[in-house]
């Protein structure tokens, strides 16, 4: 049976590396391809047959730009509601998570700023948390990790047992609600939802991510995307 699923799409940050180069535009709206990197996010999001309905986290300042801008000038489908974030990530998520429906029973969580999300990588993740309560995309390292102190190396990782957190990430909605706010309660600040959802002793599936599935923050990680999105065209 279809679980409901609801998409929670964080898209608040500030963006304050890109503003030198882009007179302080936030980078979930600067342009790739001719597009805002939110409004492909959300196309390809959209499109995901399992997700019934979407839920964006916008700036405060933007909710009316986001809605017509990005929503309506895309014709993008399933947005019920576009809400302004709080200070943190996960305060925009406590808000996000306010505004799923009271039978929602899956909550995806992605990245606006990851435009090359795929619907694969949405289907594996869902399929995944709806069977073992959580899921989270991940690659592989292919560089070595060592861990430092001071400036200096003290141990190297094995690879094998490492893996780099993407999203999508899945949950189901009483998992991360409940993260969520332990979280809220002991003060506690994570870097991704799972990272909360760890603390409920709660293990997260891993599914295949990708190399391409960046995660735009820098003009650095915006030349990459260029050349990701040329190497896609033109095939």
């Amino acid at each position: 049976m279809t679980m409901k699923t609801v998409a929670i799409i964080p898209a608040g940050g500030a963006g304050k590396r890109f503003n030198k180069d882009k007179a302080g535009t936030k980078k979930q709206f600067i342009e790739l391809g001719g597009m805002p990197i939110l409004a492909r996010t959300l196309v390809t999001v959209s499109k995901a047959p399992q997700i019934g309905e979407i839920i964006v986290v916008a700036p405060n300042s933007e909710i009316e730009y986001t809605r017509m801008e990005i929503v309506k000038k895309y014709n993008i489908p399933k947005v019920s509601a576009i809400v302004g974030g709080g200070a943190t990530r996960q305060e925009s998520m406590m808000i996000g998570l306010g505004h799923a429906p009271d039978d929602a029973e899956l909550v995806v969580v992605h990245d606006g700023v990851r435009p090359f999300v795929t619907l694969k990588m949405i289907d594996d993740v869902i399929k995944a948390a709806g069977e073992s309560g959580a899921a989270i995309t991940a690659i592989r390292p292919f560089d070595t990790v060592k861990t430092v102190n001071g400036g200096y190396v003290q141990n190297t990782l094995k690879r094998d047992g490492i893996a780099l957190a993407q999203t999508p990430q899945c949950f189901r909605y009483d998992i991360l609600k409940n993260a969520v706010n332990k979280a809220r309660a002991e003060n506690f600040t994570g870097t991704d939802e799972a990272g909360l959802v760890e603390r409920l002793g709660v293990k997260a599936r891993l599914v295949d991510g990708s190399t391409t599935n960046i995660k735009i923050t820098s003009p650095e990680d915006l030349k990459q995307a260029e050349a990701i999105l040329a190497l896609d065209t033109s095939k």
